[in-house]
């Protein structure tokens, strides 16, 4: 595989959705001590900040992520039912 250039190239180049698990919930793990409305709305702030500055498209990169999502989610992935979990459990008060 090409090595990508940009972080744009690096999204749309994806190959392995499945490297995205641990991240993900690395993310999440780290803001567990955030009340939960300013971690939803904190995690929203930043997705926009960040794509504005990259000059992505945030309704691309949020289908994007819905596929990706699909590909990874199922019964063997912890680190995404760790993450449904979180939010079901601990962020539900939003």
């Amino acid at each position: 595989m090409i090595a990508p250039h940009t972080t744009r190239d690096g999204i749309s180049l994806l190959s392995n959705p499945a490297r995205l698990r641990g991240p993900a919930f690395q993310i999440i793990n780290r803001m567990q001590h955030i009340r939960p409305e300013h971690q939803v709305l904190g995690t929203a702030v930043a997705l926009v900040a960040i794509t504005e500055t990259l000059n992505i498209d945030l309704s691309d990169l949020i289908y994007k992520a819905k596929r990706v999502l699909a590909d990874v989610d199922g019964p063997f992935t912890e680190h995404i039912q760790a993450i449904r979990d979180f939010a079901a459990n601990e962020m539900r008060r939003v």
